[in-house]
């Protein structure tokens, strides 16, 4: 055996270069250690928490279901052909690695479809789904995966090794027209079908969203717009009512006190009477002229009786003597 044709033949087996497989080993390792993580993590929860245990819930259960057996079963296989550089399973395992893989990304797909219709019943038409509506929706999943995942296995296409030899599924590069039909027709109702849905569906909610916003700013700017407006005409009114409500509590105050200050004269504690004296000592001739003082902010004052009247007033020396008293008023 020639050893150059040997090191041909190895190197025509390996499409990619040593580092590549390796960078390709740890990213789908890390992809199966995390995928196996959180989806562990999510049907625990659910099982947990009694509260989690509701119909949108339990097809997110369905999907981690998928995820988790697809990191437990379809990864692996294709991480050891990683680290070996090349696919180094028999071709039973070929067609269970393809097989799997199909039936499990099937299912994840189509119970976002169902997830999608669900919101879209819930947000458009305000129905509410059950769990005997979600476990059905769980079996025609499982069901119809099988079914198209089945084909294959029973002559209608077939599971063949991909051109890169790291893992196993339909045969796509096929021509024959027994092989190619099964692949449109896959195609259409494994692809094309569910993002259909999800496209109309999410299209709708968004829509419903969106005009229902645009009706309530609509709404809250028409009450608004007229609480504005009555409250200006109540505004108007109000100061209105409240002006001549003012000015007619200050007539009728005014009023009052006309009529108190008429009705009720002046006591000598509320206007103090600042007396005029004249000494009785002396005769009218000799009577000096008299200065009067008065400490009020009237200048103007009249005359009240022409009457004097006798007081005898008492000096700090002890003297008595008559004075008379003439009271005035100011105006």
């Amino acid at each position: 055996m020639n050893p150059a044709n040997e090191t041909e033949r190895s190197a025509d087996r390996y499409l990619f270069a040593a580092g590549t497989y390796k960078l390709l080993a740890v990213a789908i390792g890390t992809i199966g250690v995390f995928g196996f993580c959180n989806n562990v993590a999510v049907i625990l929860l659910y099982c947990r928490f009694k509260r989690l245990r509701t119909p949108t819930n339990l097809l997110l259960v369905n999907i981690s279901l998928s995820d988790f057996l697809v990191s437990v079963i379809g990864i692996n296989f294709t991480f050891a052909s990683c680290v070996k550089g090349r696919w180094i399973w028999s071709q039973a395992t070929c067609v269970w690695d393809g097989f799997s893989n199909s039936l499990f990304g099937i299912v994840s797909i189509m119970t976002l479809a169902a997830l999608a219709y669900e919101r879209y019943i819930r947000v458009v038409h305000a129905q509410v789904v059950d769990f005997p509506w979600a476990w059905r929706v769980i079996a025609h999943i499982w069901l119809y995966s099988l079914a198209w995942t089945g084909a294959p296995l029973l002559g209608w296409n077939r599971y063949t090794l991909e051109i890169h030899q790291l893992g196993c599924s339909l045969d796509w590069a096929s021509k024959d027209p027994n092989d190619a039909s099964f692949i449109l027709f896959f195609l259409f109702a494994c692809f094309f079908v569910p993002v259909g849905i999800m496209v109309y569906c999410y299209g709708n909610i968004l829509y419903t969203v969106r005009m229902v916003r645009l009706r309530t700013m609509f709404l809250l700017f028409y009450k608004n717009a007229h609480l504005l407006l009555c409250w200006d005409k109540f505004s108007l009114q109000f100061r209105r009512y409240f002006l001549q409500l003012l000015c007619s509590r200050l007539f009728h105050k005014i009023s009052w006190l006309q009529q108190n200050l008429k009705e009720r004269p002046l006591t000598p504690a509320e206007r103090p009477v600042r007396p005029i004296v004249v000494s009785s000592a002396c005769d009218s001739r000799d009577r000096p002229k008299k200065r009067v003082t008065f400490n009020s902010s009237s200048i103007v004052f009249i005359i009240t009786s022409d009457n004097f009247q006798q007081f005898d007033v008492t000096s700090k020396a002890g003297d008595s003597s008559q004075v008379n008293v003439v009271q005035v008023r100011p105006l």
